[in-house]
């Protein structure tokens, strides 16, 4: 439903490969690709945006779509994407809810505010919970996939231990048959702030391969 990310994250490529400035695709154009879709006998769709909803300011749009989807009475269909949580009001959760979403992703990458500003993700975790549970309010009782991450900058075990706290509490608000914790580790990406950390620190040098 559009391409780009406005945000900063250290180690993240979207911004090298979509940009930063966020492009949203006409809502009718949206539609019609679903429609097509439809037509043929799909009833489930992935938004491959970088982010659903990339900032407040883009909440609206995600209104108008998910209104748009509605008005199509597209009762059967399920969706999902990987989501900002900290971009989320009481309308939009009801209306995710109301359109089928039925799963999605969300970074937490760290429980510890401390590391998310370090990594430059711009979010409060406290508000990420906050709209998690206007989501649960408006009914969503389905699959959650919570991104972490225990190889950032500067990680030791008491920022661990901060970041299984915060997925406990994910499970209280979703289940905790409803919340699947996804363990990544975090690679130095060409041109991100954390290739350049790298070469700050010393731990990688000018003409490195980063596929080795």
């Amino acid at each position: 439903t559009k391409r780009g990310c406005p945000h900063n994250c250290c180690y993240c490529v979207y911004t090298v490969v979509e940009g930063k400035a966020v492009r949203v695709n006409p809502i009718d154009e949206v539609i019609a690709e679903m429609a097509q879709l439809y037509d043929r006998g799909v009833r489930g769709f992935w938004f491959t945006d970088a982010q659903f909803i990339p900032a407040r300011k883009y909440i609206e749009d995600a209104k108008q779509l998910l209104r748009a989807i509605q008005a199509q009475g597209w009762s059967n269909i399920r969706w999902a994407a990987y989501i900002r949580a900290d971009n989320l009001d009481a309308e939009l959760a009801e209306l995710m809810v109301a359109t089928g979403m039925d799963y999605f992703e969300i970074g937490i990458t760290s429980g510890s505010q401390e590391l998310v500003r370090k990594m430059r993700m711009g979010y409060n975790l406290r508000t990420v919970l906050q709209n998690c549970r206007l989501l649960a309010r408006a009914g969503f009782n389905q699959h959650v996939s919570a991104n972490y991450s225990f190889n950032v900058i500067d990680e030791r075990p008491e920022t661990i231990r901060q970041t299984v706290a915060y997925h406990r509490e994910l499970e209280r608000i979703f289940g905790a048959d409803k919340v699947e914790p996804a363990i990544f580790f975090i690679g130095l990406q060409p041109h991100t702030h954390l290739e350049q950390y790298g070469f700050d620190q010393g731990l990688i040098k000018p003409g490195y391969n980063p596929m080795s």
